[in-house]
């Protein structure tokens, strides 16, 4: 028999409202992962001009290698929903405990 935990974690939604995971209407859930998968490598691509951004600002020998780690540690990380929101777990968590179908979602990443 599978244990049910309710979630007591918030998410925001875009108009700002604070709603419970476990509150949410299964569309809205789905919905919400996929997103959140749909966006991780637009995130990941925003993070990286900030880094190269960054690059320009910063000068001495310390400061341009600890900028150039960070850009290769970025561009050679796997970048996927987890990357970018604490939630994503609890949000699938809470897919499975409703049974619903978020297979090609599970792991943060579109195949």
């Amino acid at each position: 028999m599978k244990t049910i935990h309710k979630q007591t974690k918030l998410w925001t939604t875009k108009k700002d409202t604070k709603i419970r995971i476990c509150d949410m209407e299964d569309s809205h859930l789905v919905n919400t992962i996929k997103m959140l998968v749909k966006y991780a490598p637009e995130a990941k691509s925003r993070e990286l001009q900030d880094l190269y951004s960054l690059s320009s600002f910063f000068t001495g020998d310390n400061a341009q290698d600890h900028i150039e780690s960070s850009i290769d540690s970025l561009e050679s990380r796997e970048y996927s929903a987890y990357s970018i929101c604490d939630l994503f777990g609890n949000l699938v968590q809470e897919a499975d405990r409703r049974e619903l179908d978020i297979e090609k979602y599970r792991s943060g990443y579109i195949d």
